[in-house]
């Protein structure tokens, strides 16, 4: 269980700089992310999305009908 919970962490940390983290004394904890990165599981979950873009002028403008009519 306290694997699930630090691995984020741990991936975050190794993301920002691989080259430095790759290159740490910790051979174990390493391997411990590379299997977790590898696990289908996660696979499954961590699918990538297109990034976020600005909604288009008919959804903006449903989305500001809808407003004026909240307030």
């Amino acid at each position: 269980m306290a694997d699930i919970c630090i691995m984020p962490f741990v991936r975050q940390f190794a993301h920002v700089d691989q080259d430095v983290f790759y290159s740490l004394p910790y051979p174990h904890l390493q391997q411990w992310l590379r299997e977790w990165l590898a696990h289908p599981l996660f696979q499954q979950v961590m699918v990538k999305f297109p990034p976020w873009r600005v909604m288009s002028s008919w959804c903006s403008r449903s989305i500001m009908s809808v407003a004026r009519v909240v307030h």
